[in-house]
């Protein structure tokens, strides 16, 4: 999670890290820097930092959806190794559960029949 004072000492072109997604190798994928940050006098937790993703996309870091980034490299790259491993145990759990089940039929169809 990004804090407002780790936002405040980020450069431009400074990378940040994504705790939810990677790319199709498994890497986090990454965001960079793309502007100053923005704050408010009305509400000293609120702050906006211009963000730049890919070659063409942009979004706004903020307050709400800084949580999803980290400064930390390795942070990320852990997060996503964790992600890949609840997602291959929910996998084998849902396979044996349809092991399991003699009405499930492994080409799919709503009953169980005989393909011939």
């Amino acid at each position: 999670m990004i804090t407002k004072i780790q936002a405040e000492t980020l450069n431009y072109r400074d990378d940040i890290y994504s705790l939810n997604s990677t790319d199709s190798k498994g890497f986090p994928h990454r965001a960079r820097v793309n502007g100053k940050l923005k704050t408010w006098k009305r509400d000293a937790a609120r702050w906006e930092l211009p963000m730049k993703f890919g070659m063409y996309d942009s979004f706004t870091l903020t307050t709400w959806n800084a949580g999803d980034w980290t400064l930390d490299l390795e942070e990320a790259t852990q997060a996503a190794a964790a992600r890949k491993e609840r997602a291959i145990a929910a996998n084998a759990a849902r396979i044996a559960v349809q092991a399991a089940d003699p009405t499930h039929c492994p080409q799919g169809c709503e009953r169980a029949h005989l393909h011939e």
